[in-house]
């Protein structure tokens, strides 16, 4: 077996290889401690009712907030960089995430107290939880 066939199944850091649903409540998981202790008032959105926003047209700014290293492996299509947004003017919905959803929602925590009119939401449990969504 590849390296890369190790580590996509599970099997190269542990030799018992986890479920998708065993790696999305530890990624629930995670993110509920994260939101708990760091950004509780921050509203959330799942992959799903992302999806379905997006699919119905609803005019949704999605905004990435990994560094560039992380967005080189891949984002979500249509993501802006979030040191290139500019959130004083804008009147439609915004999606932040990252990769588990933590920075995310600490800087939606913090865009919320600067901007109290800004309609802001956090992508639960990040690309992660996207990708499993999605594969």
């Amino acid at each position: 077996m590849s390296i890369g066939n190790r580590i996509y199944t599970g099997t190269f850091f542990d030799s018992h290889p986890i479920s998708n649903e065993e790696k999305r409540k530890t990624i629930e998981k995670m993110y509920g401690q994260y939101k708990k202790k760091n950004f509780a008032a921050v509203p959330e959105i799942l992959p799903q009712e992302l999806e379905l926003a997006l699919l119905s047209g609803e005019e949704v700014i999605l905004v990435d907030c990994r560094d560039k290293n992380e967005r080189e492996v891949g984002t979500i299509k249509g993501a802006l960089v979030m040191d290139e947004v500019s959130f004083s003017d804008i009147e439609t919905d915004v999606v932040l995430f990252c990769t588990v959803g933590f920075r995310s929602g600490v800087k939606g925590k913090s865009l919320m107290n600067e901007n109290p009119n800004l309609k802001v939401k956090n992508l639960k449990g990040g690309i992660l939880l996207v990708s499993l969504h999605f594969f």
